[in-house]
């Protein structure tokens, strides 16, 4: 299904427009009656919903005899980023707590969420990997690609704090899980939040290992986590020595 932004609606008379052919195909005429719009200013903004595809025409089904009309209706197959409002976490809230029913047993729960988030980790590692053509993972990498261009583009605020070869410590200020996590902590920090980064740092060639050290949900005021990478900790530290010596 087509995804547009919600900007095409940012106009109070093209939203009002959308909003009133939900509920059922209009004329023309019937539209402006219905919102006291003149007939150029509404063709005008049915001109612009019509080309971001978010209405269509159709003729009207007649019964019986007469001309039938032109009339507009709303392009059900298009979803629009943000309209309406979405209540994904009322959602969520609803599908844990029935997860923590359909089981009594707490071990079963806590391992599929971390099965789970493991799993979400290493798609996106892999989607990223392949979208940018990555061969091998660096820390430079990490720091663009996941921090600056997924978390942050997601609008997570965030901070590195420290960027080596093999090491990356890094914190984000803002949660979007923040109101589901503080009642679920265990279920989405300590185990979903645990997972995704147990699968990014699989993703990422196996020898990166994180650490979290801060969480918001735990009382903390941001999340802290630390990315390295053991085996090059080790070559560097190998070479450190050879050199001393």
């Amino acid at each position: 299904m087509p995804e547009y932004d919600f900007g095409v609606l940012s106009s109070p008379t093209r939203l009002e427009i959308y909003r009133a052919l939900l509920k059922k195909p209009k004329s023309t005429n019937e539209l402006a009656r219905g919102l006291g719009l003149s007939h150029s200013s509404l063709r005008f903004h049915l001109r612009d919903l019509e080309s971001a595809g978010l209405v269509v025409r159709m003729t009207e089904t007649l019964k019986a005899r007469g001309r039938p009309r032109i009339l507009w209706k709303v392009n059900r197959r298009v979803h629009i980023g943000g309209f309406p409002v979405r209540h994904y976490e009322q959602l969520s809230d609803i599908l844990l707590r029935t997860l923590k029913r359909l089981t009594e047993n707490r071990k079963a729960v806590e391992t599929a969420l971390l099965e789970v988030g493991r799993e979400m980790g290493e798609d996106m590692i892999r989607q990223i990997t392949e979208s940018k053509a990555i061969s091998s993972w660096k820390s430079e990498d990490f720091c663009e690609h996941f921090i600056r261009g997924t978390l942050e583009g997601a609008g997570v605020v965030t901070e590195v704090e420290k960027l080596t070869e093999d090491e990356v410590v890094f914190s984000h200020f803002t949660c979007p899980f923040h109101e589901l996590a503080e009642r679920y902590k265990e279920e989405i920090c300590d185990n979903l939040d645990k997972g995704f980064y147990e699968g990014i740092a699989e993703a990422m060639g196996g020898d990166a290992h994180f650490e979290r050290t801060a969480c918001i949900a735990h009382g903390d005021d941001k999340c802290s986590y630390i990315l390295t990478w053991e085996a090059r900790r080790a070559s560097r530290g190998k070479a450190k020595t050879a050199t001393v010596s």
